[in-house]
């Protein structure tokens, strides 16, 4: 008799998160910790060098601005370099871009971690995602563009955004461009994928 009801439940609550298992799914990840929960048990099963990344990762994604510069620094001064060819900044971008990527486009014309060019002078234009405008600052070819938003307000530290080629894609306009799937700045950004890229740590 037991069985049969216990049965009878396990049966009642799979149908519920079948049928709603969106609405269960974000019950669990706001009410119960669910996200916390996964993280921790992907990290048992990590080699020590993963778990010492996750650790940077970690640190870094809570870092504030003035505790990044001086990474930002040591990454610029390692991997930023010129082309031999003179490159500049479109005039009519210029005016959107942050004082960070400005100040670094007067000096560098790239970043390149590992043969990622995540900074580049030269992929710099503007284009439309679901009808808002951002900026190519990027590229992790051949599958996605580093923008950032063309409506910048200078002062602030701006996200940075990984999206498909294929710009009006779904992805694109439901996942992507959304702010919490969004590097918070753009230093932010460059210690990151310094660390994803070039497997670099920092203490």
């Amino acid at each position: 008799m037991k069985a049969n009801i216990i049965l009878a439940i396990v049966l009642v609550l799979g149908t519920i998160c079948i049928l709603f298992q969106r609405q269960v799914v974000n019950f669990l990840f706001r009410y119960c910790a669910l996200g916390k929960l996964l993280d921790r048990l992907g990290t048992c099963f990590l080699s020590r060098h993963e778990k010492k990344l996750s650790k940077q990762e970690e640190r870094i994604r809570n870092a504030t601005e003035e505790e990044l510069l001086a990474q930002w620094l040591s990454i610029i001064k390692e991997h930023a370099g010129n082309y031999n060819e003179i490159c500049t900044v479109p005039e009519k971008l210029s005016e959107n871009l942050p004082e960070e990527l400005l100040k670094f486009f007067a000096e560098y014309d790239f970043l390149d971690i590992s043969g990622t060019v995540i900074l580049d002078k030269k992929a710099l234009k503007q284009i439309k995602v679901g009808g808002i405008d951002y900026i190519v600052i990027g590229q992790d070819a051949p599958d996605s563009l580093f923008v950032i938003r063309a409506d910048i307000v200078n002062g602030r530290p701006c996200h940075v955004f990984m999206i498909d080629f294929e710009l009006e894609c779904q992805e694109n306009l439901e996942v992507n461009t959304r702010p919490e799937s969004a590097y918070r700045s753009i230093r932010q950004f460059v210690c990151l994928m310094s660390l994803y890229y070039g497997e670099q740590t920092y203490n």
